[in-house]
């Protein structure tokens, strides 16, 4: 029985490992794949911050996100985007954090918009080549995967 048990957790450890790890590999692909994208200039329609609560360490805290609604055109075809990038959350614990992230488009008078010329519907504000939330999927499944493995090594 405690074999069967073993070798469930391997299972599950695993393919949980894989997952995650597939998913942060689809966040770094996505995040370097906007480095080839093409610019534009576009409008800054909407900025706000969003406030939820979320469970941090067993704790419910304020969760604050920035959002944003901007339009842009791509040969002579009218877009709406709401996408700031790929990679990172967009959670922030103070206020103050995600006013900073918004503070950048409220002073200028043409936004730069970064979109997929091969998808122009696809679209972001800032392009970061990594991201500490893509390394943590990467990190998390690898480590998973690690776990499952040595428990097959050692059964």
């Amino acid at each position: 029985m405690e074999t069967q048990a073993n070798i469930e957790l391997l299972i599950w450890l695993t393919l949980g490992g894989l997952f995650i790890a597939s998913w942060g590999l689809f966040k770094v692909w996505k995040q370097f794949e906007t480095r080839n994208w093409k610019r534009t200039i576009g409008e800054m329609l909407e900025t706000e911050i969003v406030k939820t609560k979320r469970i941090v360490r067993n704790r419910e805290v304020d969760d604050y996100r920035p959002r944003v609604l901007y339009r842009y055109e791509v040969n002579k075809e009218i877009f709406t985007g709401n996408r700031l990038q790929y990679g990172r959350t967009g959670h922030h614990t103070h206020r103050q954090q995600a006013e900073y992230v918004l503070e950048r488009f409220h002073k200028i008078d043409k936004l730069t918009v970064y979109f997929n010329p091969d998808n122009p519907e696809e679209s972001i504000l800032i392009r970061d080549a990594m991201s500490s939330g893509a390394l943590g999927y990467l990190l998390l499944g690898g480590l998973l995967i690690a776990m499952g493995i040595w428990l097959y090594l050692n059964a």
